[in-house]
């Protein structure tokens, strides 16, 4: 019996030194992968994975490391319905809080498009990150109202960005699969 017992430890102690050690990020992470027809971006600096749509299209650069941009059109019986959405992981001099990169956000935005109206915010768990989730409208030249939900997080010194648009009158249909790219996030690689 306590020749079984010590093989057992040992055995266990040999498994464990040679098994790898999950980093601190993967920790309790429950991320929701959706089923179906869904493709994975996997960041080919390997700073973040995220899922989106077969159907969508993603779209990103070697010479920029952290950056995707996936959309989505096609024609209805009224017109047609796009998605503009972007993923950007960004490592910062410094560290950032939430509540200061949020504000941030929203003057970069402000700058951008002066229309950009920020109308409700919450917190929300993804994986181990906590976001700062904002929807938000604007009016572009046009007079095209927008309509769209964004995620901020920030992680030590990298900060992520998570934003989705689309015209007002295709926001609530378009918001669960925004959502469900936003809850398949994993920071680092997956």
């Amino acid at each position: 019996m306590t020749r079984t017992l010590t093989a057992g430890l040992l055995l266990l102690l040999l498994i464990t030194m040679v098994a790898p050690c999950p980093a601190a990020q993967d920790a309790p992470a429950k991320v929701d992968k959706p089923e179906g027809q869904w493709e994975t971006f996997k960041d080919p600096a390997g700073l973040f994975s995220v899922c989106y749509p077969r159907e969508w299209v993603s779209e990103s650069s070697q010479d920029e490391p952290g950056y995707v941009m996936l959309n989505y059109s096609r024609m209805d019986n009224t017109n047609s319905v796009l998605v503009d959405g972007e993923v950007y992981v960004e490592k910062l001099d410094k560290p950032m809080s939430l509540d200061d990169l949020s504000a941030s956000y929203d003057r970069e935005t402000k700058e951008l498009y002066p229309t950009y109206q920020p109308s409700a915010s919450s917190k929300e768990a993804i994986g181990a990150l906590q976001f700062a989730r904002k929807t938000y409208t604007r009016q572009e030249a046009d007079k095209t109202v927008r309509q769209g939900v964004v995620w901020l997080a920030s992680s030590g010194d990298w900060i992520i960005t998570m934003a989705f648009d689309t015209s007002q009158d295709h926001f609530e249909k378009m918001r669960p699969t925004m959502e469900k790219i936003a809850r398949s996030f994993v920071l680092g690689k997956s």
